[in-house]
């Protein structure tokens, strides 16, 4: 058994959607919302835009809010990160002035059936063009296989090329059956 697989054995994968909705609305019943809970909350947050229709006009337009959020949200943090696709990395890079909001993009998204190689060069290309943070999406036709090692060196291959930014792996929970 692989290195990733003992791994996973110490986690439990036999939740229902049942079940987690009761743990959630146990969770739920336990936290007692506050001004300074939400605002923490908020500051984790990444505004994404990741449509197929996005264009420089619109992720600047979102830039610029990002940019004067806090000029109408004085009592609200900022958002933790802009999330969008790598070939708008150049406009926001330039246009962002907001302070501790991060430049996220993404690799190998929505959809990580392509060659490993390719997402290795788009990590390291958008490193290189001033990503703070790169999101892929895990490699769910392996862990469907149940090639947790294959998988897992894909993802420190990634991680490797990302060089200085972090790495956030995206879980496609939807593609799972159980």
């Amino acid at each position: 058994m692989g290195k990733y697989a003992n791994v996973l054995k110490m986690y439990r994968f036999d939740l229902t959607e049942g079940k987690i909705n009761e743990q959630l609305v146990e969770i739920r019943n336990k936290i007692t919302p506050n001004k300074e809970k939400l605002k923490t909350l908020f500051s984790c947050l990444d505004l994404t835009s990741l449509n197929i229709t996005d264009t420089t006009k619109h992720i600047s337009e979102l830039t610029e809010k990002i940019n004067n959020f806090t000029h109408h949200f004085a009592d609200i943090p900022q958002i933790a990160a802009f999330c969008f696709y790598p070939t708008f990395l150049e406009t926001v890079k330039k246009e962002l002035t907001a302070q501790h909001v991060a430049i996220a993009t993404v690799v190998g998204f929505p959809n990580p059936l392509t060659f490993i190689e390719v997402r290795i060069a788009e990590s390291a290309l958008a490193a290189s063009e001033g990503a703070d943070e790169i999101d892929t999406v895990i490699p769910i036709q392996k862990i469907l296989e149940n090639n947790y090692d294959d998988a897992g060196e894909e993802l420190e291959e990634i991680k490797h090329a990302c060089r200085h930014a972090k790495l956030k792996v995206i879980l496609e929970t939807g593609a799972l059956n159980n």
